[in-house]
């Protein structure tokens, strides 16, 4: 084998390695990041729903419905259910932009609203929806529960462009 092969060899050998270790971490950290950015935005629809449901007589159901539908997001099957502190129904946005998928909504179950209520931060996931159940409480004392759940389009979009570009400057 000539020097120059030999050479050649060596370095893929070491740089390949640590190359695939560098792309690995890479592709952790943006998973990650992007996992935790959209769980936030998730809950902050929670948090931010249950706002303004609580705000008293001068939101009904049908505005509260009506704003959440025209909030412009990139995350599909957003949902946003409020229940009271015995488990009663007080406001569920349904899956909207639910056009595309034909699987059922995620089911809220009494188990999760229990745990909901004794852990006050639960994740939850089913399939691609991703979300949290939330204990919140209000300025009066009022506690609720909140299960606040979506498909993050946008990001499952930029991690397949990640790993397009890795693998294409590979």
């Amino acid at each position: 084998m000539h020097l120059r092969t030999r050479l050649s060899l060596t370095f893929v050998v070491v740089v390949s390695p640590v190359l695939l270790l560098f792309l690995a971490n890479f592709y952790y950290y943006f998973s990650t990041s992007n996992r935790d950015y959209f769980l936030n935005i998730v809950k902050n629809r929670g948090v931010t729903m249950t706002h303004l449901m609580s705000r008293g007589e001068s939101l009904d159901r049908s505005l509260l419905r009506w704003i959440d539908e025209g909030t412009y997001t990139s995350l599909s099957n957003r949902r946003v259910a409020i229940f009271d502190e015995q488990n009663q129904l007080l406001y569920d946005s349904g899956e909207l932009d639910d056009k595309e998928i034909q699987e059922p909504p995620f089911t809220i179950t009494e188990p999760l609203l229990q745990q909901i209520t004794s852990q006050k931060v639960v994740s939850i996931s089913d399939g691609e929806r991703m979300g949290y159940g939330l204990l919140l409480h209000n300025s009066k004392g009022q506690r609720y529960k909140v299960v606040s759940y979506a498909i993050d389009d946008y990001g499952q979009q930029k991690m397949h462009e990640m790993i397009t570009v890795s693998v294409a400057t590979w």
